[in-house]
């Protein structure tokens, strides 16, 4: 008996040391890995379409990459570049007219109301900033600016990735259906269990990569070219806004296209740039969110929005940007494997195996 124990202590302690000496080696490559990851699962079919033609796996493999290449980062390394400019110009604006902007915006009838409201009496005409607060504009935007311009690492360490995520894609279209198969052949659950962990992990997917990353990017590109032909500056940056705000529930993409109308109204004083601006945001913006995404969601996903909004920018946070889709779906797996305990607590353990 008491050898047992040892055996098993033992057992669990080199299990745990060498656990985390894996995590450890691999912690640097899981932004890769995580890209690899959701690209597959876009691309899959496709691949799987290829081999059909083509009857080899390597060669199906590359070709699917060099797709991916095409329709992803090139676009994607292009779009880094505008927004870096756009950024300069953006804080180059700031930096000059903000305080003009804000007296503007102060003399505005609409902002005095509100204003008036709140008992707070400022006079528009005889307002300014302190010299610290301009100090501080000044400064941040010199910081910002001091960060695009020294971005060489930067580029080396996404270059670094990029080639580190087409490694992982090669190999995870060849062998991560093999690799997939394994892990739920070694998952201590009936086959019940696993059928439905599998069918939650799909559904979160779809969910989230296509109710809410596509749907985001359609919205940020429909953003973005209205912006564009309204004459709007840094059109592209506020697009990838736009994307970004999608996933806030309840605000969204209005805390972009809200105050830029409002500026094309009251300041710029143009009311018909003003006016489309609004219309196709509620129109076509606005429906997209409330139309394509429900219908491509359509009950995959039970998790209140509040859960979901959280666990992206959780996940963000402690993956990066891959974090948008890993946040929800470590969420859900976790939702999923408590609720596979749950239910053999009390059914016991009595599924086929």
């Amino acid at each position: 008996m008491y050898s047992q124990r040892f055996y098993l202590f033992t057992v669990f302690i080199l299990l745990a040391t060498f656990g985390y000496l894996t995590f450890e080696v691999f912690s640097p490559f899981f932004s890769a890995i995580g890209w690899a990851i959701v690209l597959g699962i876009v691309f899959y079919p496709f691949y799987l379409f290829l081999i059909k033609l083509i009857k080899s796996e390597r060669i199906s493999s590359i070709l699917t990459i060099l797709v991916i290449i095409v329709i992803i980062f090139a676009p994607l390394s292009y779009l880094s570049v505008l927004i870096g400019s756009e950024v300069k110009i953006v804080i180059n604006y700031l930096q000059t007219k903000g305080p003009e902007l804000i007296k503007e915006a102060l003399s505005v009838k609409i902002v005095q109301w509100g204003l008036s409201q709140m008992n707070i009496d400022i006079n528009a005409k005889d307002f300014s900033l302190s010299p610290s607060i301009l100090d501080n504009i000044s400064n941040a935007g010199s910081s910002i600016m001091s960060n695009l311009t020294t971005g060489l690492k930067s580029v080396i360490g996404a270059f670094v990735n990029f080639v580190f995520v087409i490694i992982s894609l090669y190999f995870f279209f060849i062998e991560g259906a093999h690799f997939i198969s394994r892990i739920r052949d070694d998952l201590p659950f009936s086959e019940w269990h696993k059928d439905i962990l599998a069918g939650k992990i799909k559904d979160m997917v779809i969910s989230t990569i296509y109710g809410g990353v596509v749907v985001s990017i359609l919205q940020g590109c429909i953003g973005a070219a209205t912006l564009y032909f309204l004459g709007v500056d840094a059109p592209v940056l506020w697009g990838m806004t736009m994307s970004i705000m999608s996933f806030v529930p309840m605000i969204g993409t209005f805390a972009v296209w809200g105050p830029i109308s409002l500026y094309l109204l009251f300041i710029e004083h143009d009311i018909i740039r003003g006016i489309i601006l609004i219309a196709v945001s509620v129109i076509i913006i606005s429906s997209i969110d409330n139309i394509l995404k429900p219908r491509i969601i359509s009950g995959r996903t039970n998790m209140p929005m509040v859960f979901v909004f959280f666990s992206v920018l959780g996940g963000m946070k402690f993956f990066g940007l891959i974090g948008m889709i890993m946040g929800p779906l470590v969420l859900v797996l976790f939702l999923s494997v408590f609720e596979i305990f749950r239910s053999i607590e009390t059914d016991g353990i009595d599924r086929n195996y």
